[in-house]
């Protein structure tokens, strides 16, 4: 039947774009060496949204290239891109806030989506403890970040990663 058909269709789809997926977060993106983490973040939004048109995707980053020291620009670009497939795959979210920033020797990064929260996943702990999030806070802790999440009464989830960077890695005044 067309409705057989149209399921399988689906469900091929979604194996592909799960491999796809798989393949690119293996993939280290030649922005990122040559653009920066800030700019390829920003790309990477913007090809999500064109990639999932039914979720809006606001990407505030206001971060510069060089404000991002080279030790964490991958983990910066990784994190964006685990926290966005985090929000497709779990919130059934219409809407996610992308915050990368930069103030002083604090760098942080912000995932805010206005999905179905987290309340549900207290039944399913597994979810919780979920690869996705094991690598995050395994990216922030390799990295000296701190890693937080946590949902909203009123459902949402927020995701956080915050650097607090060292003095060498402060953005040179060039003011003088």
């Amino acid at each position: 039947s067309p409705e057989n058909v149209l399921t399988l269709a689906v469900q091929r789809i979604h194996e592909k774009a799960d491999s796809i997926r798989a393949i690119s977060m293996n993939l280290r993106p030649q922005m990122l060496d040559s653009l920066g983490a800030a700019s390829a973040a920003s790309w990477f939004c913007r090809g999500f949204a064109e990639v999932y048109p039914t979720l809006q995707v606001h990407a505030e980053i206001t971060t510069k290239n060089d404000e991002i020291p080279k030790r964490i620009s991958t983990h910066v670009f990784r994190c964006v891109q685990e926290l966005l497939n985090n929000v497709v795959k779990h919130a059934q979210a219409n809407t996610v806030w992308v915050r990368l920033k930069r103030e002083d020797a604090v760098l942080s990064l912000e995932v805010r989506d206005d999905g179905i929260g987290m309340a549900n996943e207290v039944g399913d702990p597994a979810r919780l403890h979920g690869a996705g999030l094991r690598n995050l806070r395994e990216r922030a802790e390799m990295t000296a970040g701190e890693f937080t999440i946590a949902s909203s009464a009123d459902g949402g989830t927020t995701a956080q990663i915050v650097w607090r960077l060292g003095a060498d890695e402060s953005v040179a005044d060039t003011s003088q």
